[in-house]
Formats: C-alpha cells, structure tokens, sequence
C-alpha cells in the first residue's frame, strides 16, 4: 500500500480521536446521561453517540467516501474499500464510574485488512498509533512481548454482560488460569489489545466481541510485530480474538480454549 494513503489514514484517525476525546473530557465536565443497553445490563451515555458523531463529521470532511462502522449506529448496507471501524468510548462502564480505563479506538480495514489502529486513552492523554510504518506509544516506538512460556505470561481478558456468555466465559477463565501465570481485565478490549503491542501483557484472548471493539488493537498488534487471529466460534457468541507477541503463544492459548471446549479453534 502506498505511503500516501497510510500517512493519511493514520493522522486523519489521530484527529478523529483527539475530536472524539475532547467530547469525552466535556462530558465529564458538564454531565451525562445514562441508557441501559441491550437486554443484560450494559450501558450508553449520550457522550457515546456525541463522540461518534464527531467522528462521523470529521470523517465526512477527510475521508467522504469510505465507509464507516460504528458501534452506536447502523452498519451501512455496503462497504467501501476503505472502512473506519470506531468505538467512541471503549470501556462505557469505566467512563460513567470516572476510572482511566477507557479510549477512543479507531480502526480502519482496507480490502477487509486491519491496517490502521489509533487508540486513546483519555482520561491519562496517552495514545498508541499502528500501521505498517510505524507502532508508537505516545510517540516512542514500542513492540510486542517475545515471551516463550506460556505458564510465564500474563494474558488480559474480559467478559460479556450477557449471563450465558458470561458462563462460557467464566469455565474458559478456570482454563486460563491454571495455564498461565496471570490475568489482567481493564474492561476495555482496546486498552488490552494496545498493551499487548507494547509488551505490557504477553497477549489477549476474549470472545463475544463486535468489530469496533478489536479492529484497531488488532492494527496495533500486528504493527508491533505480534500475531492476531480472529475465530468464528459460532453456535457461541463471537468472534474470539486471540493475540499475542508470538505465534507459539497464540497457538498454546488455542489448545487451552481447545481443553475447555470452545468451539472451531
């Protein structure tokens, strides 16, 4: 891919984001209000739709005629060759509670490839940027984990609010956790994703996600020369995300999803 576009793509990302994140920082000043989302407890302020919305409209100026996949609207009936996969606030439950962890994440996928990934996590100002030229955390390069030993690693994860996922989840994590040495949980799938590329975790591995919550993590990963897979694990909720800083690790993190039965891996 050209160096043009990636330049472009990648600082017209960092300006949604800083966009995205000042909303976020207003919210916090002025209030919010707060919807129940879904069936099982899950969360929506009116920042979430406030700060995709300013995503939209600068999109719409740099970038009119790709495609845009957020998660608090409709996806649209066909997809550009180019398509923004955005989540205006990853980690909605940490932003209501005012905890750090939650980020702008802004994924952008050329012909279905994650290439793009800017994730910011607002509350601290730091931000992690991912393409093919270059992976940097607040501007300094950083790279995955070369971790070895799956007993010696750390893995982040996380769980649905959906109590049926949840128990899936909860009998994967009795697996995990007698496989490796620890597990951390942020409640951002993002945040996990850009820990993992700059080495602050050995990997991540969740199922029951949407796009946006993976797609730019997935760009940073792979930029800091780690590995993702994406699974299909249907008739389970999914898809699964495994990703770390090397293929040995994901491939024995799929025999430990393999031990508890979590389906096509």
């Amino acid at each position: 891919m050209e160096h043009a576009l990636i330049e472009e793509l990648t600082t017209t990302a960092i300006e949604a984001a800083a966009v995205a994140a000042e909303v976020q920082r207003a919210g916090w000043a002025t209030g919010f209000r707060v919807n129940a989302k879904g069936d099982h407890g899950d969360s929506v302020t009116d920042i979430d739709i406030a700060a995709e919305a300013a995503i939209r409209q600068c999109l719409k100026i740099a970038r009119p005629d790709d495609s845009l996949i957020g998660e608090e609207s409709d996806a649209p009936s066909e997809l550009a060759r180019i398509c923004w996969i955005v989540d205006p606030i990853d980690g909605t439950a940490n932003y209501l509670r005012r905890s750090d962890d939650f980020a702008v994440s802004i994924g952008v996928a050329v012909d279905g490839k994650h290439i793009v990934g800017v994730v910011q996590q607002t509350a601290t100002g730091r931000i992690w940027v991912g393409s093919p030229e270059e992976c940097a955390r607040d501007g300094e390069p950083i790279r995955v984990a070369q971790r070895s030993n799956l007993a010696d690693s750390i893995w982040a994860t996380g769980f649905t609010t959906d109590p049926h996922d949840r128990e899936r989840q909860l009998r994967f994590f009795s697996h995990l956790m007698t496989s490796v040495r620890d597990a951390r949980r942020t409640g951002s799938p993002a945040l996990d994703l850009a820990h993992v590329a700059d080495g602050t975790v050995d990997g991540y591995v969740e199922f029951g996600l949407g796009h946006w919550d993976y797609a730019a993590g997935a760009a940073l990963v792979a930029a800091a020369g780690g590995v993702v897979d994406i699974i299909d694990v249907a008739p389970w909720k999914g898809p699964l995300v495994i990703a770390a800083g090397t293929q040995f690790l994901v491939d024995e993190m799929r025999n430990v999803l393999r031990r508890a039965q979590v389906p096509n891996v």
